[in-house]
């Protein structure tokens, strides 16, 4: 499914991907999801989730900038389920990020990835999710590539700064016991790994992760990263930093270290 420049497509129903299909939002499309699902035809195979085209040298209020806007929807069962990045094949193409997602009361579920942020660094980023729930209830649909595999990671943000995360819930329910050991992480997976980003991590809620929030520098100086007044149950390791970050805003958040 394909939305081109100016069209914008509402989804209040669900939708079933056969494996290899994705939703693409072209630079200047926009797709609603207004209480609509989008999932996998097959039950043992996944789909390819949504692709967001944006233009990284325009700002976020130009024309240009795909939207997925999200309001009560849910994506699941997808490889990536939200990536912002046009891809040619596994190659990436630079020049198409920028793309916004806003989402509002979502769910984002059994996905091996359900969010993915590729750089773009004109300003701060237009992208939130606000009551939004990333969860694991199930291994990844796919056992014939990610066998015993859950999903790997809930979002991962590379050069982006301002994506905003408040109120939102990340839970792994299907595999609650944390081991600290790092091998382990495809059972635990990991919650938000930002690699030269800036964060607004505010009010959220992390269950059963051996690593939940991992922020790491390595070239570029990203601004003030805000992690504030969340909780975190049952996390070995709860906020991983590595590099120098600019600044840290670390404030109010209680930790329930796993034992």
């Amino acid at each position: 499914v394909i939305v081109k420049n100016n069209a914008t497509l509402t989804i209040n129903c669900t939708v079933h991907f056969p494996a290899g299909a994705r939703l693409i939002i072209e630079r200047g499309g926009t797709v609603n999801l207004n209480g609509g699902t989008l999932t996998n035809l097959c039950e043992h195979a996944m789909w390819d989730g949504v692709e967001v085209w944006g233009n990284r040298d325009e700002l976020q209020s130009h024309a240009d900038q795909g939207k997925l806007i999200i309001n009560g929807g849910t994506i699941e069962n997808a490889h990536e389920a939200i990536t912002l990045i046009r891809r040619i094949g596994s190659n990436p193409i630079w020049e198409y990020t920028g793309g916004i997602v806003q989402c509002t009361t979502g769910t984002l579920r059994n996905n091996r990835r359900s969010v993915e942020f590729m750089a773009y660094t004109i300003e701060q980023s237009a992208s939130f999710f606000r009551n939004t729930t990333f969860e694991c209830t199930d291994l990844l649909k796919n056992q014939s590539i990610y066998a015993g595999q859950l999903n790997h990671t809930h979002v991962s943000i590379y050069a982006v700064n301002g994506v905003e995360f408040s109120n939102c819930t990340f839970e792994n329910i299907l595999h609650p016991t944390v081991s600290g050991n790092p091998i382990a992480d495809i059972l635990q997976s990991r919650a938000i790994l930002a690699s030269d980003a800036e964060l607004n991590v505010v009010q959220n809620t992390f269950t059963n992760f051996n690593r939940a929030i991992i922020l790491s520098t390595s070239f570029r100086q990203a601004d003030v990263s805000r992690i504030n007044n969340n909780v975190l149950v049952n996390t070995y390791q709860a906020l991983t930093i590595s590099g120098s970050p600019a600044e840290l805003e670390i404030n109010g958040n209680t930790i329930d270290k796993a034992t």
